[in-house]
């Protein structure tokens, strides 16, 4: 149902207008019209202070000026409107009168408590201060950045106006919209989603949590209806809808925390190079995994999935709850693996130093694990750290096979550098801090024109290749320290961003660039590299008998780790 309202009509309304959770943040004062090539906000004031020029003749409004807006599409109920699709104009000229207001121009609509920004909590204190004229807020955070420049847009246009008051009469009087009215058996998610595919289009994520929050308050309505009053009832879904609304958002926070999908991505939680999908899309493709174990759902497919999921199915239970449920706990899982040191580093260590390979697959299974034995679970993940190490050889057969080998570094590059890898993580995780794993990446190098071609090697000899002889060793002795330069005693591992600049230098030049390094880098975590930095820090000079007993605690080291 639609019909024609004035803006006087619209804002008069004793409803108060709602920006829906499904809604994207206000953006019109960010957002160019890539037609007409300027922002949303300043064409919609210049249109509007073009259309006054024309409708007035002698200080008076022309009798009969109307200019049409494009269409609001709401959904409403006895206390409230909720905006479908227009959300962005009907901000705009909210902001707009409480600006005039602000200026003291007499309106015919009151803008009190008639305006609730469901979109953000932050951003809804930001507009209900444009009622005192009061204009502050975070501008870190986009709705209240573009908020902000709104209401600056709206003070300087309206400066430039002769006869505000004049003008704050036209907007209210001949400024009018059509007003589609939803039926309630209308799904309002579909719609916004149809009426905007030719706009921004609302994201897969952007619907599952609507329908979400859509089919919890009906399913609780019909589970509740027959034992609780209308009021108690009201009060019960409107309490989970905002609970699950909150609950999302701060999921979405979390996810577009760097630090977070970093880790995320190491499990094999990529972001599509091409997904236009906020991040909190890889929770609900893990949902998907899983639930079912399927892993190839397209993302246009994920909505249709979910939606499936959501459906009421079974009397006894709100399937919406449940689905949500789940949800919550592999979100919650992920953000404790990432918050416990151990677990952070052992995953680290599983998924990226030991060559596993079905990841996908470990993934599900380590989280069925955890959900079934949370005690024992950093025990665990070590032990099938050892196994995918050690791929069936006996412990000891594999520590000789590394020790006692004259050239580890071409024939076991990638085993040497996996241990030295342990070696670091574990000496930081002795320190209670998480390992910068992004600094580390698998190499193979196998044949000889590999190690020429290659520029990023993790493994850097400590003694250079070629050494200087300046201590003046006897022939024997150097003989001998040339004959240790690619067994491991004489290897260092080194993250990535330093190891090219350490080429083919001395012991003393390296510890000078590896050390300054650490003090000017502000952006990596260098100094997490223990191991790496007790190599150079505890030695002035690096020989024949530092280079023997290297290899002495590297054995020790793993003896006592694979115990």
């Amino acid at each position: 149902m639609s019909n024609f309202k004035n803006l006087k009509e619209y804002f008069s309304d004793a409803r108060k207008f709602v920006v829906p959770y499904y809604q994207r943040g206000y953006k019109w004062s960010l957002q160019k019209n890539i037609k007409r090539g300027d922002l949303h906000l300043s064409l919609l004031l210049r249109d509007f202070k073009t259309e006054f020029h024309n409708a007035v003749r002698d200080g008076k409004i022309i009798k009969n000026y109307e200019y049409y807006l494009q269409g609001i599409t709401a959904k409403e109920t006895t206390t409230t409107i909720e905006l479908v699709d227009g959300q962005q104009r009907t901000t705009s000229l909210y902001i707009l009168f409480c600006v005039l207001q602000n200026k003291g121009m007499k309106l015919q609509i009151n803008l009190k408590d008639k305006f609730n920004y469901s979109v953000r909590d932050e951003a809804n204190h930001v507009i209900q201060g444009f009622l005192k004229g009061i204009c502050e807020g975070d501008e870190n955070v986009q709705d209240i950045a573009a908020l902000k420049k709104a209401w600056n847009i709206c003070e300087d246009e309206i400066n430039e106006i002769e006869n505000i008051q004049l003008f704050a009469d036209f907007l209210q009087e001949n400024i009018k919209i059509i007003y589609i009215k939803l039926d309630e058996n209308q799904d309002e998610t579909k719609v916004f989603s149809m009426m905007n595919k030719d706009k921004a289009e609302m994201t897969q994520t952007d619907l599952i949590k609507s329908n979400l929050l859509r089919e919890a308050s009906r399913q609780l309505f019909g589970e509740l209806n027959n034992n609780l009053n209308n009021e108690a009832l009201e009060w019960q879904i409107n309490q989970l809808r905002s609970k699950l609304a909150t609950e999302w958002d701060d999921w979405r926070k979390w996810w577009e925390n760097k630090q977070h999908i970093t880790f995320c991505n190491s499990l094999e939680l990529k972001m599509n190079s091409r997904d236009t999908e906020p991040n909190l899309a890889v929770l609900c493709r893990l949902f998907i995994r899983f639930n079912e174990g399927k892993i190839n759902i397209s993302e246009n497919g994920l909505f249709e999935y979910f939606k499936e999921e959501i459906a009421d199915k079974q009397d006894t239970i709100i399937e919406a709850v449940e689905v949500f449920k789940k949800l919550r706990l592999l979100q919650n899982i992920l953000q404790e693996w990432f918050s416990n040191v151990s677990i952070h580093n052992y995953l680290g260590l599983l998924f990226k130093g030991c060559g596993l390979q079905k990841k996908e697959e470990k993934l599900l299974e380590l989280i069925a694990k955890y959900i079934d034995k949370k005690d024992s679970f950093e025990g665990y993940l070590k032990s099938e750290y050892i196994k995918e190490i050690l791929d069936e050889t006996l412990k000891e057969d594999f520590i000789k096979s590394i020790v006692e080998h004259e050239d580890v570094y071409h024939d076991k590059y990638t085993i040497v550098a996996r241990q030295l890898l342990r070696m670091n993580v574990m000496r930081t995780n002795k320190q209670n801090q998480k390992f910068d794993f992004s600094l580390y990446e698998e190499q193979s190098y196998n044949l000889p024109e590999d190690f020429i071609k290659g520029n990023k090697r993790s493994l850097e000899h400590i003694k250079p290749q070629k050494y200087s002889n300046i201590t003046k060793l006897s022939i024997i002795e150097l003989e001998k320290l040339n004959k240790l330069t690619n067994t491991v005693g004489n290897l260092v591992l080194v993250p990535s961003g330093l190891n090219s600049k350490l080429s083919n230098e001395s012991f003393e030049k390296k510890k000078e660039i590896l050390f300054e390094g650490i003090i000017n880098s502000k952006t990596k975590n260098y100094g997490l590299w223990l191991h790496t930095l007790s190599i150079f820090g505890s030695h002035t000079q690096w020989l024949i008998k530092e280079i023997e007993k290297n290899a002495a605690e590297f054995k020790t080291e793993f003896d006592i780790f694979f115990k």
